[in-house]
C-alpha cells in the first residue's frame, strides 16, 4: 500500500499568490522604495492583494516618507481578511505616525467582507479536515485489522508527520524490536 501524502498546512499555488509568491521580495521592495516610486509601489502592492501578508502591510504602513496615509488606505482596504487581525489593527492606530480614527473605523468596517481569499482559506481548512479524518480512519483500520501487516501501519504513520504519529510510529518500531529504526 503506498504512503498517504502529507498534510499540508498551505499548498503551493496558495504560497505563491500570497505577497506575490515571495514575503521577503515584497518587504525589500516596500523598504527599498523611494518617493518617486509611489506609483509603482502602489501598483504592485494592489496586485497582491487581497494575498498581502500582515508583516508586507505592516512595512507599507510604515513608509509614510514614499506612501500617503490615502494609498496606505486604499492597500489595507483591498486586504479585509488581514484586518481580522487584532495585532494589525492595534498597530496601526498606535504606530509612529498611526492612522487618523475615520480610516481605522472604516477599516474595522471592512473586516466583514469576503473575498476569494476567504473562501479559498475555508476550502483549505474544510480539506485539510477531510484528509485529517480520512487518515485517523485508514490508520484506524490499519491498527485493528490483524490481517494487515506493520509495514502498511508504518507507512501511514511516517506519511502523517505529525509529533503523535511520529510517537506511534517508534511504538510500532519498538513493538518489533526494531531500536535502531525507532532511534532514527
Amino acid at each position: 500500500m503506498p504512503a498517504a501524502a502529507p498534510i499540508t498546512a498551505s499548498p503551493p499555488l496558495y504560497n505563491s499568490l500570497v505577497d506575490g509568491g515571495s514575503t521577503s521580495g515584497m518587504i525589500a521592495a516596500v523598504d527599498m522604495a523611494w518617493p518617486g516610486d509611489m506609483w509603482e509601489l502602489r501598483a504592485g502592492l494592489l496586485d497582491a492583494s487581497p494575498h498581502l501578508s500582515k508583516e508586507v502591510l505592516k512595512k507599507a504602513a510604515d513608509r509614510t516618507d514614499v506612501l500617503p496615509e490615502s494609498i496606505i488606505f486604499e492597500v489595507l482596504s483591498t486586504n479585509p481578511d488581514e484586518l481580522k487581525d487584532a495585532e494589525l489593527m492595534e498597530y496601526l492606530q498606535t504606530k509612529a505616525e498611526p492612522l487618523p480614527d475615520y480610516m481605522i473605523e472604516v477599516l474595522e468596517s471592512l473586516r466583514q467582507n469576503i473575498t476569494y481569499k476567504t473562501i479559498l482559506q475555508s476550502q483549505m481548512a474544510h480539506q485539510s479536515q477531510q484528509q485529517a479524518r480520512a487518515q485517523r480512519a485508514l490508520l484506524h483500520n490499519l491498527v485493528h485489522n490483524q490481517s494487515s501487516g506493520l509495514q502498511g501501519l508504518r507507512d501511514q504513520l511516517a506519511a502523517a508527520q505529525s509529533l503523535p504519529t511520529d510517537m506511534q510510529l517508534v511504538d510500532v518500531f519498538l513493538q518489533e524490536g526494531k531500536t535502531s529504526q525507532a532511534l532514527g
